[in-house]
């Protein structure tokens, strides 16, 4: 939630460093629909940022890995809003940490 509030506080930088705190934590936890949520959550309040855009294809590979169709849909609308969209490829999960 903080990073979410920092973010809509207009403190971006720091919102972006709680973002990567959040999904550092979700992986250690091996909670890996929380790490994609988190970077979809981060897509939605940090628009003009690259990090989150980065991260999206690490929320893909999840999202896809459990065929989770619904969230794939809400990630490539979220993805499609963003100023300068392209489609998100899929990779292999990278460290954000």
């Amino acid at each position: 939630f903080r990073a979410g509030l920092l973010a809509l506080e207009g403190a971006q930088a720091e919102a972006v460093e709680a973002y990567r705190s959040a999904v550092a934590a979700w992986k250690r936890f091996g909670h890996d629909i929380g790490v994609a949520m988190t970077i979809v959550d981060a897509l939605l309040v940090l628009p003009s940022r690259p990090e989150p855009r980065e991260w999206a294809a690490d929320a893909r590979a999840i999202f896809e890995r459990v065929d989770a169709k619904p969230l794939l849909r809400l990630l490539d609308d979220t993805v499609a809003k963003r100023p300068g969209a392209a489609p998100v490829a899929s990779s292999p999960l990278v460290e954000s940490a």
